[in-house]
């Protein structure tokens, strides 16, 4: 938690820093796109009981953006997802493509936003040490579901091109068959880095 209010706090900072830049975040541009790079950390929620763990994710992508005035912009996001999650000893590891849609409000340099999106998986695995069979990890792809959505939300601050952002992937369905893994929604933590173009 301390880390998290750190980086609010350091976002924050830059903002207020970056005031001089406010002009350049919206006013001349129409069409944006924003390529981005990151990692975090993901939090299962997990209904059985059980001992859960934090463990690595790692996102990129980009997101298209249509700015309607100086404040809001709308866009699309396509990314890709690699995330683990450890229950119980067991490591769960997807990678996912994500098709999402949302909203932007920008005050100053600083931004909030939100959206939905869909999470199609691309490769999921289950791994236990104690395993023999295929050194410990077996492909369930078969038992993850097809897709699954999730309400992304963040905060952040453009420093001219350069858009850093602190955001939560909100996992609102299962990630796998509860009949055969666990009853699993992801709940991912990013910081990412990106530069957006101005294409208009």
């Amino acid at each position: 938690m301390r880390r998290l209010l750190f980086i609010l706090a350091a976002l924050l900072a830059f903002a207020v820093a970056a005031q001089a830049t406010d002009k350049s975040v919206n006013d001349s541009t129409r069409w944006s796109l924003t390529p981005h790079y990151g990692c975090g950390f993901n939090r299962p929620s997990v209904k059985t009981a059980g001992h859960v763990s934090s463990a690595v994710v790692i996102d990129a992508g980009f997101r298209f953006d249509r700015h309607l005035n100086r404040h809001w912009m709308v866009g699309g996001t396509l990314n890709f997802k690699y995330a683990d999650g450890e229950i119980n000893d067991n490591l769960l590891t997807i990678g996912t493509l994500g098709i999402g849609a949302g909203a932007t409000y920008f005050w100053r340099a600083l931004f909030v936003d939100a959206g939905l999106q869909l999470n199609v998986p691309v490769f999921s695995t289950f791994s236990n040490r104690n395993l023999e069979a295929y050194d410990g990890k077996v492909d369930i792809m078969g038992h993850t579901h097809g897709v699954n959505l999730s309400l992304p939300v963040g905060v952040g601050v453009q420093l001219r091109h350069i858009v850093l952002r602190l955001g939560a992937d909100i996992g609102l369905t299962r990630v796998y068959n509860p009949a055969a893994v666990t009853s699993v929604r992801n709940n991912l933590v990013t910081l990412t880095i990106g530069y957006r173009f101005r294409l208009k």
